[in-house]
């Protein structure tokens, strides 16, 4: 089955966990389930910020200055044209 424009395969999705199972292989995961929740937050920015070509510590940077201040984290939506 083939139709113009669409990929027959997910390879776009599994080159997006990538950089996970990487990581995971290379650090053999986390021990604590906080650890598992924190690590895929960060993968989740890095990731995120990478696809809409934003420079991720300075996301983190902001994120982490607004927490301190209690003010509302920066949007990872993407930004509407």
């Amino acid at each position: 089955l083939e139709v113009k424009g669409v990929e027959p395969t997910n390879n776009g999705a599994e080159r997006a966990l990538r950089t996970a199972l990487q990581w995971r292989k290379i650090c053999f995961g986390n021990r604590r389930r906080s650890g598992e929740i924190a690590t895929a937050r960060l993968l989740t920015v890095t990731q995120t910020c990478k696809r809409q070509q934003r420079h991720a510590l300075g996301y983190l940077r902001e994120a982490v200055q607004c927490h301190r201040r209690r003010t509302a984290s920066p949007s990872l939506l993407p930004r509407r044209i």
